[in-house]
């Protein structure tokens, strides 16, 4: 080991010592256990004069002063949240961003907050804005926006094989129409779970005509009886 090195060692072993009986240690954890083991002989010197709560020792009781005791002195006027350090409460004005409430105007940093936020007020508010073809109401007009396109506007993108048809062009152009064709009746479907649930109905009329001849087992397909015999027969 360098001299550097040693003195650079030196100088962190001379930080890590115990409080109560002067031991030093090589790292942290050791410190750590060490002082674990005084602990049945300890007694809670450090109490706060305020809730009573005892500690074992001065930056315990510290932390517990600052985290509950000390006066939060920030308040943010947006969501009402107060710290005790300034640090701190610069640090989350500055995240407070444009999600604001259009009933009483609160911002929040995202928008699952003040969608939160929004459903306090719904016992107050109105669905004041009405679809004119089917009558149906929203709270705002975001929401009747958004009902308007996607149940009443006219669907001018159709795809000829899958027959679907789209609001905007580039759904469209990204929608994927690959076929699933039933082995057994020729059927074809667009969804892979549509096909999964036709071939289940075809089970009930279909014998296993595949029988293992090493054991009683049979199957649907030949496939399935090959890669029984491989896994559990050992052939090939």
């Amino acid at each position: 080991m360098s001299e550097e090195s040693l003195k650079a060692h030196s100088c962190r072993y001379n930080k890590l010592i115990c409080d109560i009986c002067g031991k030093r240690c090589h790292d942290r954890c050791g410190l750590a256990i060490h002082i674990d083991t005084h602990r049945k002989y300890r007694t809670k010197d450090y109490h706060c004069d305020i809730c009573k709560t005892s500690f074992y020792n001065l930056s315990g009781f510290q932390g517990h002063r600052t985290r509950y005791h000390e006066e939060r002195k920030f308040s943010c006027p947006s969501c009402r949240k107060t710290f005790k350090l300034e640090q701190k409460f610069k640090s989350h004005v500055c995240k407070i961003s444009n999600f604001a409430c259009d009933i009483c105007g609160m911002r929040f940093n995202n928008r699952y907050c003040l969608a939160k936020h929004i459903d306090r007020h719904r016992k107050y508010r109105t669905k004041d804005y009405h679809c004119d073809i089917c009558k149906t109401s929203f709270y705002n007009k975001a929401g009747l926006r958004i009902h308007r396109t996607k149940y009443h506007e006219e669907r001018k993108f159709s795809c000829t094989s899958c027959r679907k048809s789209f609001i905007l062009e580039r759904i469209f152009q990204s929608h994927d129409c690959s076929t699933y064709i039933c082995d057994n009746c020729g059927k074809i479907f667009y969804r892979r779970a549509y096909l999964i649930d036709h071939m289940m109905k075809h089970r009930k009329y279909r014998t296993r005509n595949f029988k293992c001849n090493k054991c009683e087992k049979s199957y649907f397909h030949r496939r399935d009886m090959r890669k029984h015999i491989r896994q559990n027969h050992g052939e090939k």
